[in-house]
């Protein structure tokens, strides 16, 4: 994985593939139990989602003002 668009792809995966677990045990666990206590699975469950989804929209961000700028960069490669 020696290409900076390679891994940018991999890490982009793999913020998704949080999203869809983080999504899918959400459902499995209800997130406020009806004794008032938080189970495990939401103290798990939000911190991930929460930070693979930040992690998308800021990479995604990034891409599009990089795009915007006109590709040019600064390192001269």
């Amino acid at each position: 994985m020696s290409s900076p668009a390679l891994r940018r792809t991999c890490r982009r995966l793999i913020a998704v593939v949080l999203l869809q677990l983080g999504a899918i045990s959400a459902q499995l666990f209800e997130a406020t139990p009806a004794d008032g206590t938080g189970s495990i699975a939401t103290f798990v469950t939000i911190p991930i989602f929460v930070g693979a989804g930040l992690y998308l929209l800021g990479s995604l961000g990034r891409s599009l003002l990089r795009f915007a700028d006109g590709g040019s960069t600064a390192g001269g490669r």
